[in-house]
């Protein structure tokens, strides 16, 4: 049978949905396994020869061209390629199409409806009860989305399953030759707080920068900051800002790396920084925590559940409470190792193997599909 994944967006390599199907692949090499994407995708996630990918129709941004996209052009190839089941990756699914379909509700319209557009937060008001009925399942990582799912909608609970989010297995500890050798390329051998991400719409960078000058000034540390983002340099305002930042020097402002080299920066950090508004997936965190590397995160109800104390809580909009928790966090090494050990204990969870069985387990038992 052929398994497809539906995707407005690019799907790193490292997403559940990536790291479930490549284990999938690998486990049931008779099965096939398709993504339909509208745009240029990473082609890491083609892991296997039974995984396909590919660019149908045009590039769909916003609703308008969401409703076209996933009713008209990718019904058409579901029929074409005679798609047995269908996983919605971001939360919008066809509702012309009798194929079963596992939606992955858009976790921003759950956590933060504030930081999509009108026209977008409108469209999910809208449709989601649509998607949701038509669905043959809902997929959540999370107990508090499946309980607001429940209660918004009306479903009973077994509708709504919770698989726990998955890590990239390259995000590991490193041994201390193997940080020195990561810290030497980076920042000249010496010890640095990180900050990496895909995006800026919610990150504060001037309050990173002002929250690093405020350590400096207090520590008189030869501490970097190292700025892994492959956006921020065409942020002007940032660019600005760091120009005449006093500390400048000091900042790595990284915008061209691969994911391998991003797991060995992530590694051998002195500690994570990450002062995101909203983040539901946060997957840079999660990435951290596995590389044995404490982070300072703001607080979100996604993170609360799944790392409760193993992270030190900031919030991302006050530059002195960030500035503060970087402190504490060079200052107090029993804080550290704690949180390093916390962190140890909440990873089991994320278990690609055993969640992609639970994966399988729900595609497993949908009817098979009349027609397209």
């Amino acid at each position: 049978m052929i398994i497809a994944v539906s995707s407005t967006h690019p799907l790193s390599e490292g997403s559940f949905p990536a790291l479930c199907i490549s284990y999938l692949a690998q486990q049931y090499p008779q099965q096939q396994f398709l993504y339909f994407f509208d745009r240029p995708f990473n082609e890491k996630i083609i892991s296997a020869e039974n995984i396909q990918a590919k660019i149908i129709g045009s590039k769909s941004d916003g609703p308008l061209r969401w409703q076209y996209w996933y009713n008209f052009t990718l019904p058409a190839q579901l029929k074409k390629h005679k798609v047995y089941i269908l996983i919605c990756a971001d939360g919008i699914g066809t509702l012309r199409s009798k194929i079963p379909q596992y939606l992955l509700p858009n976790q921003d319209f759950i956590d933060c409806p504030q930081i999509l557009s009108r026209g977008k937060l409108a469209f999910f008001k809208r449709f989601t009860p649509k998607f949701i009925q038509q669905a043959a399942g809902i997929i959540t990582h999370h107990a508090y989305s499946k309980n607001w799912l429940t209660e918004k909608y009306g479903l009973t609970h077994d509708r709504v399953t919770v698989i726990p989010d998955c890590i990239h297995a390259m995000f590991s500890a490193y041994s201390e030759d193997e940080k020195n050798s990561v810290r030497e390329k980076y920042t000249e051998g010496l010890a640095y707080f990180l900050f990496a991400g895909t995006g800026t719409t919610n990150f504060e960078p001037i309050n990173l920068l002002k929250a690093f000058s405020f350590f400096k000034k207090r520590q008189k540390s030869n501490m970097k900051l190292l700025i892994a983002n492959k956006q921020l340099a065409l942020d002007v305002n940032f660019m600005k800002a760091l120009r005449s930042f006093k500390f400048r020097d000091e900042v790595i402002l990284l915008n061209n790396y691969t994911t391998e080299e991003l797991a060995g920066i992530m590694s051998a950090a002195y500690a994570f920084v990450y002062p995101v508004l909203t983040d539901s997936d946060a997957e840079p965190v999660r990435q951290s925590i596995q590389c044995e590397v404490p982070v300072i995160a703001t607080r979100s109800r996604a993170l609360e559940e799944s790392f409760s104390d193993a992270i030190l809580y900031a919030d991302a909009k006050d530059f002195n409470d960030i500035a503060e928790k970087m402190i504490l966090v060079f200052k107090d090494e029993q804080l550290r190792n704690k949180l390093i050990m916390h962190g140890k204990q909440r990873l089991i969870p994320f278990n690609t193997a055993a969640n992609a069985r639970l994966l399988w387990k729900l595609i497993s038992k949908a009817n098979k599909p009349e027609t397209t």
